[in-house]
């Protein structure tokens, strides 16, 4: 049977069930901004670096249209 959930953080997404009658193991989300990192990978496979991976800015060979390569980094969103 289904176990409803007790936090408000699941509730507000919209999580109201688990699919299991398990209880959960306390764990955390994120307590620091580096515990989340997304790496964005380009069709040709290169990484693009952030600042704290410390990779190298990836060859970005220039192509006709109407687009703007740009590398964003955000934190603490």
């Amino acid at each position: 049977m289904p176990l409803l959930s007790e936090t408000w953080l699941d509730r507000y997404v919209g999580m109201n069930y688990y699919v299991t009658d398990c209880e959960g193991i306390g764990g955390r989300i994120k307590e620091r901004l580096e515990d989340f990192i997304v790496e964005e990978v380009l069709i040709d496979g290169q990484v693009v670096p952030t600042s704290v991976t410390g990779k190298p800015l990836p060859r970005i060979v220039g192509k006709p249209g109407p687009w703007v390569w740009m590398i964003i980094e955000k934190r603490g969103y």
